[in-house]
């Protein structure tokens, strides 16, 4: 999958994230919910949404930490088979 496709998809499961939060607030600062069990219906969702997108952006910096650090070593095993290479040629 290209990269930029997963930035457009999780740049709108970020938007409909926090729009799905903000209604949920709405709802359980404004409608007040008449029973005790449709508070804590809607307080479970807004709690299942919070943590699911904290799941999503923590596999997300994850993502991104291992591409930093799998760049970085790739760059330095090609300086070692360099320096490797040009210590050949002088012998």
């Amino acid at each position: 999958m290209n990269n930029s496709n997963n930035l457009d998809y999780f740049t709108l499961y970020i938007i409909f994230s926090i729009a799905f939060m903000l209604i949920t607030l709405l709802v359980i600062l404004i409608a007040k919910p008449s029973t005790g069990l449709g508070e804590v219906l809607v307080t479970i969702n807004l709690l299942n949404a919070l943590v699911w997108l904290a799941i999503n952006l923590v596999n997300r910096l994850r993502e991104r930490l291992v591409i930093s650090n799998n760049l970085s070593v790739s760059h330095c095993q090609y300086a070692a088979e360099w320096v490797a290479g040009s210590e050949r040629l002088d012998h």
